[in-house]
């Protein structure tokens, strides 16, 4: 069975300023500040929703596009970035530059 590595967010398949223009991740921070949820659960709800969407980038660009994936694969590996995200949420956002956290915090309040 063939394994698939990819990066984590924000150096990932997608820069941090491109993710923050594609519009899942502006439709996602609309939401996120609508809500009355900590900051740090809103800025997990980011950070899971990048990286969702960067695994999946990463994924179809090592398949050339050729594997569609199904509900049930999307689904499971919402289950994994979900998983993966909450199980190490601190180191991860080690990974942004101070401004970019920041960032991340002011775009969800």
């Amino acid at each position: 069975m063939k394994t698939f590595t990819c990066a984590n967010v924000p150096e990932g398949h997608f820069t941090f300023d491109e993710l923050l223009e594609l519009d899942l991740v502006k439709d996602a921070i609309r939401q996120l500040k609508a809500v009355p949820h900590p900051q740090k659960q809103k800025v997990k709800t980011l950070v899971f929703t990048m990286q969702y969407i960067d695994v999946v980038a990463a994924f179809d660009k090592e398949k050339n596009g050729t594997v569609l994936l199904g509900e049930k694969e999307k689904h499971h590996l919402m289950l994994a970035v979900d998983d993966f995200v909450e199980s190490n949420f601190d180191e991860i956002l080690k990974r942004f530059t101070k401004q970019q956290r920041e960032i991340l915090r002011n775009a969800v309040s």
